[in-house]
């Protein structure tokens, strides 16, 4: 058996000797892992903090609080078996903790793709049907969503433990992930439906973003007639439109990056499937980049939302470097109020 294809029942007996290249012990996959989870749990649970006030309150804050725990625990769950693997030279997990490193790794970054899907949609909604979005979309509602959703993804990718799916060990013996070599037909059912799932995602998300923009650019040409004007009426019709935009703005990024991180990995499998001769380099690059989508969204979120990135500037100058850059325009009374009066309107997060 070529020991690049083993079964996951042969994973303590593995050795990588696929490619000469393939060396578990490799300083700059460790170095690169390390950058990775590190940066991973601190921006996630930082933006865990900054969006927990206005979860219970807001749908989309709730979103993206439910994304940065789910980035967060991606990374707790996956992290130390391949940051030990790397230091051991060596698949260190055995047959249990392969599929197991699968588990985690797919239930929880299908999870996080579906979440930005419904992020996309939930923009999408706002912007098409304002006046019915309070009815269709609430607090409750969508907890029981993503309750359910958070059970199904759980369950669903168990089922390699019970028989359908299988689970392989990939260079350079680090990981273990669906089998996208896969020749049984079981196996390859359930690939093809993992793989349809993120497909499924990023069509959506892309969808939602084109119709977003075009919105967006009807909004910025109403804006335009409405400067005119300097009624109270116009006024807030153009702080619900600068609001939508700077949200819009958010999600279109953070799904952007969600197509860009996770496409590949679904270009590989069908490549896999194809019967054109394996790379297990380029095999290895699709999965770091799906990997880097948890190191993203916190540092966009932060970036970009006002509410949280004033916040988090304020925070840092006064608890960690005030003696030695004190700021130069502090945030008074005046500001936090403001900032506090923005969170309590459903619209008004840019």
């Amino acid at each position: 058996m070529d020991p690049s294809m083993a079964e996951s029942s042969d994973i303590a007996n593995w050795n990588c000797t696929f490619t000469p290249a393939c060396r578990p012990t490799n300083l700059t996959g460790l170095f690169l892992i390390l950058i990775i989870v590190t940066i991973s749990i601190v921006g996630n649970f930082t933006a865990v903090y900054y969006t927990r006030k206005n979860a219970n309150t807001i749908v989309q804050t709730l979103l993206f609080h439910a994304l940065a725990w789910t980035d967060a625990i991606t990374s707790l769950l996956t992290g130390p078996l391949v940051i030990a693997s790397y230091l051991s030279g060596r698949w260190v997990g055995g047959t249990f903790g392969c599929k197991y490193e699968c588990w985690a790794i797919n239930a929880c970054g299908f999870y996080a793709g579906v979440i930005i899907t419904v992020i996309a949609i939930e923009r999408w909604i706002a912007l098409t049907l304002p006046y019915h979005y309070e009815k269709l979309i609430s607090i409750p509602k969508m907890k029981r969503a993503l309750a359910i959703l958070g059970v199904i993804y759980g369950i669903f990718f168990l089922s390699p433990t019970l028989g359908f799916g299988h689970v392989r060990i990939f260079e350079p013996g680090t990981y273990c992930n669906i089998d996208w070599f896969a020749t049984n037909v079981e196996d390859r059912i359930f690939a093809v439906f993992c793989i349809s799932i993120i497909l499924s995602c990023v069509v959506i998300v892309i969808a939602c973003n084109i119709h977003v923009i075009f919105i967006l650019n009807k909004l910025r040409l109403q804006r335009r007639k409405l400067e005119v004007s300097s009624n109270m009426t116009t006024k807030k019709n153009l702080k619900r439109s600068d609001s939508e935009t700077a949200m819009a703005k958010v999600m279109i990024i953070i799904t952007i990056c969600y197509c860009i991180c996770w496409l590949p990995v679904a270009v590989r499998y069908i490549y896999n499937q194809s019967g054109l001769p394996g790379d297990p380099a380029t095999d290895t690059v699709a999965f770091r980049l799906a990997t880097f989508n948890v190191v993203f969204n916190p540092i966009i979120l932060l970036a970009l939302k006002k509410e949280f990135r004033v916040r988090l500037i304020h925070d840092l100058r006064s608890k960690c470097c005030f003696k030695c850059c004190p700021p130069s325009r502090p945030i008074d009374n005046f500001t936090v109020a403001h900032i506090s009066m923005m969170t309590r309107d459903p619209v008004s997060i840019s």
